[in-house]
């Protein structure tokens, strides 16, 4: 994946970039957009922004939002969050190798635990000193916007952009909303990895497939993926966002109970997987839509970057999950040295998943109901 990476970021460095007076035009394009619009516009992918935003936008940013705009040139070139990169890589990579290091819990010893112990002194510590870096930086970003825009200002506005906005958090509309996502990403990926081990497994323990019959299972899932990420952005053009984000919880939450009580055969399991993709896919373009209504304009490609960020934290967590209680539940057939995972690591793996989603439907109900209070506010 690097050589990948750097040929990307060489491709964004020179072609990826937007001139003054081309910046300019698109502010005029938006402000001539927003006073044609009566209340309600459309942004990126059936976008639905109303009355919500206007209030946000108006009680939340204020002077500060129309200052910043003419600094957006000189800004464009901030400082990398270096250290939050390093604090938060060490968090994540310590946290997993704990993790893994218990996968043989069964059969360690005392001094087995050694490593587990300090990997996860490690990720606290880690942790601990993540969350105060970009406390740091946050805090100035928040300062810098407060400064008004003149000559002198312009340099001291032109902070550290941190990798986690703790000023961007403080909304709890977004809050809920990312924590809500990093789920998805757990969830989605403890399963989709666990399906194809099921499926390559010998008999009794599987269904002794091979990469092709494996790839079967899982094709309804990626269809409907496909499929209702382009009807969702109808959907939600019409009933919002919320509601298809709430009830696509509810419908994932259901699949990942049927695929813990159901999966003896594969046509079952692609059965629920097809559930859980039209679940996953309605609360994931649901949740995108939410957070672009309810950043600050000024702070949209930030946020979007965090989020994303925590999304892939999430999607990096939810296999090793996987793989613990799969390394963990071992069972060899008729006395072969070669071992795999017994079929009560999957109804783990399955129940776990359930009740994670679980949290995630108390957490769309206290973002809808949050949502709503600003919808009332704003009327």
């Amino acid at each position: 994946m690097v050589p990948a990476a750097i040929i990307l970021i060489l491709i964004v460095r020179k072609f990826i970039h937007i001139k003054e007076e081309e910046e300019k035009k698109l502010q005029q394009q938006q402000s001539k957009v927003q006073k044609s619009k009566l209340g309600t516009e459309y942004c990126c992918v059936f976008t639905k922004i109303g009355n919500e935003q206007e209030y946000f936008h108006h009680h939340h940013n204020g002077a500060a939002d129309l200052s910043m705009h003419d600094n957006n040139n000189n800004n464009l070139l901030k400082k990398i969050d270096i250290k939050g990169a390093i604090t938060l890589s060490a968090t994540i990579i310590s946290f997993l190798m704990a993790l893994s290091y218990l996968e043989n819990i069964h059969s360690m010893t005392i001094s087995d635990f050694v490593p587990t112990v300090i990997l996860s002194i490690v990720s606290i510590a880690s942790l601990t000193l993540f969350i105060i870096v970009e406390r740091k930086i946050s805090t100035k970003v928040k300062a810098a916007k407060k400064i008004p825009t003149s000559s002198s200002s312009s340099s001291m506005a032109a902070t550290d952009s941190p990798l986690i906005d703790l000023n961007l958090l403080a909304n709890r509309v977004i809050l809920l909303n990312n924590i809500s996502l990093m789920i998805l990403g757990i969830t989605m990926f403890m399963v989709y990895q666990s399906i194809s081990v099921l499926v390559r497994s010998p008999t009794p323990l599987g269904f002794n497939g091979n990469a092709i019959s494996a790839a079967n299972v899982q094709i309804p899932f990626t269809i409907i993926i496909l499929v209702v990420s382009v009807s969702a952005g109808i959907i939600i053009s019409k009933f919002g966002n919320i509601k298809p984000s709430l009830v696509g919880t509810i419908i994932s939450t259901f699949g990942f109970l049927c695929l813990f009580l159901f999966h003896s055969s594969e046509l079952l399991i692609s059965a629920n997987l097809a559930i859980i993709a039209i679940g996953l896919t309605l609360t994931r373009v649901g949740n995108w839509n939410i957070l672009l209504e309810y950043t600050l304009k000024d702070s949209i490609g930030i946020s979007l970057g965090m989020t994303a960020m925590l999304f892939f934290v999430g999607m990096a967590v939810g296999p090793a999950i996987a793989s613990f209680y799969m390394q963990s539940n071992q069972i060899s057939i008729n006395g072969s040295s070669i071992s795999f995972p017994s079929l009560e690591s999957y109804d783990m793996i399955f129940i776990t998943a359930f009740f994670i989603s679980v949290i995630s439907i108390a957490l769309m109900l206290v973002l809808k109901k949050k949502m709503s209070n600003i919808i009332i506010r704003t009327s």
